[in-house]
């Protein structure tokens, strides 16, 4: 078949393009300039290997020519950084953040709710002798009683011991303060509820003094100051909080409840919103490893229980409280202890498993998180020995050799002490999840420590052969 003499041309043309093109100087230029371009690179990089390379070499001769002199600055560096590798747990975060992932929505969500709400959370569980599961032990007590109410209002704190000492004024005694001074943002519990109740219209009556009657003082309210529910505490008389109890409706479901079914309010809560940053507060600060006093959620809930412990030994709850018989189930809330008894709440199948209760447990989202991470802490304790101790054992047996543990299990319990001291120097938070990848990171230091000891054999061969 014939071609066509249009193709032809094209053809012809498209050839002599290509000629030109290859010998155009502009391109041919260009094409010397990559060339030499790509042999200086492969020099360069030639250049930079055997630099490496010599350098490791170097580095290795003067291992093997003065093992010694290393080895001795190697453990005085490691004991140095090493010296507080112990104190690793209080580097442990405790807070519910590290349990969620960096830069979430839910996160970010949890970060911008804590600019204006409180969400650490801390309870106190309170039980009264009604709450004993055996009725032969079992009491009267209803968390509704004045004498209930009063004890809960006072570790609260309210004006009737605001003016006292350092914790016999209770955990919220700057009501105003948004937890600037106290720690505590707010507080939700049956007893604040009664208080607010029985104040609401004194309040109320003072306010329309000072604003809306002509020629008062707007400091002062004498007239709503002679009406005693003008103060924010619990009211004297059992009626007067049975009535406000009975207005209250269903707002004390969260709050009480009866565990025994016997129409009788036995245990209750105290919800209490505090400040995600406790320094500069009027909290007892604790001391850390380091000697340093710090003051954050761990030092709050200490201050809590000095707060409790105050509460106990407190002469006007003492005395409030009749107990001629020194009954261990009738004294104060806060100096009761319910030791090998179950409450009716406890899960009968396994309350000898659980911890003895007191009548005022302190709980919660805080309180728990900081108790996961010590125990992470604890175990991590016990679990980093027996990881070596596997670890040795596994390397005895493969290389019959003790003196593999030597080689291997230095460099491993270096690395570790040389890693925890340094988290505790540079103060470095650590969070659960980081701090139970330990015994895995012993596994991983066998590997590199044996990738080593090869290395440096291959190396000490060289040097022999060289020196043959």
């Amino acid at each position: 078949m014939a071609s066509d003499p249009a193709d032809s041309a094209a053809a012809d043309r498209i050839k002599r393009l290509l000629t030109g093109l290859k010998t155009n100087p502009v391109l041919t230029s260009l094409s010397d300039i990559s060339g030499e371009f790509k042999v200086v690179t492969d020099d360069i990089g030639e250049r930079i290997h055997d630099f490496t390379e010599n350098q490791v070499d170097r580095f290795y001769r003067v291992l093997l020519r003065s093992p010694g002199p290393i080895v001795v600055m190697m453990v005085l560096f490691t004991a140095l950084i090493g010296k507080d590798a112990l104190d690793f747990g209080q580097q442990i975060n405790g807070d519910v953040e590290i349990y969620l992932p960096d830069g979430a929505e839910s996160t970010e969500l949890l970060l911008e709710v804590r600019e204006q709400w409180s969400t650490d959370i801390v309870l106190l569980y309170i039980h009264t002798n009604n709450a004993i599961a055996d009725p032969a032990i079992r009491g009267t007590e209803d968390i509704t009683d004045v004498a209930i109410l009063k004890q809960i209002s006072f570790l609260e704190g309210d004006d009737d011991n605001k003016a006292e000492g350092r914790y016999a004024r209770g955990i919220d005694w700057s009501k105003e303060d948004r937890g600037r001074e106290d720690g505590v943002v707010w507080v939700l519990s049956v007893s604040q509820l009664v208080k607010e109740s029985n104040s609401a219209s004194g309040r109320f009556a003072c306010a329309t003094e000072r604003y809306a009657v002509p020629f008062t003082s707007t400091q002062e309210c004498p007239v709503a100051g002679q009406d005693p529910r003008e103060d924010y505490v619990i009211p004297d008389n059992q009626e007067e909080v049975d009535n406000i109890i009975g207005n209250l409706g269903s707002a004390l479901d969260s709050l009480v409840v009866d565990t025994n079914g016997d129409n009788i309010n036995d245990t209750a809560v105290i919800v209490m919103g505090i400040r995600f940053e406790m320094q500069g507060t009027d909290i007892d600060p604790r001391t850390d490893p380091s000697g340093d006093a710090i003051q954050d959620h761990k030092a709050f809930l200490m201050h809590l229980r000095s707060v409790l412990d105050d509460c106990a030994e407190n002469p006007a709850i003492r005395q409030a409280y009749d107990n001629p018989d020194d009954d261990p189930y009738n004294d104060a809330l806060c100096a009761r202890d319910y030791a090998d008894l179950r409450l009716s709440s406890m899960n009968p199948e396994r309350w000898d498993e659980l911890p003895t209760r007191q009548a005022i447990t302190i709980t919660g989202l805080t309180p728990v998180l900081h108790d996961v991470s010590d125990a992470i802490y604890l175990a991590l304790q016990d679990m980093l020995p027996l990881s070596l101790a596997f670890v040795c054992i596994t390397m005895i047996v493969l290389h019959r050799n003790p003196k593999v543990l030597i080689i291997c299990g230095t460099p491993i319990v270096m690395s570790l002490a040389v890693t925890f001291g340094a988290t505790v120097l540079l103060d470095i938070m650590l969070t659960p999840m980081i701090i139970a990848a330990g015994p895995i990171l012993i596994g991983l230091g066998v590997d590199y420590a044996l990738h080593l000891i090869n290395r440096i054999e291959e190396n000490r061969n060289k040097l022999l052969e060289e020196n043959a």
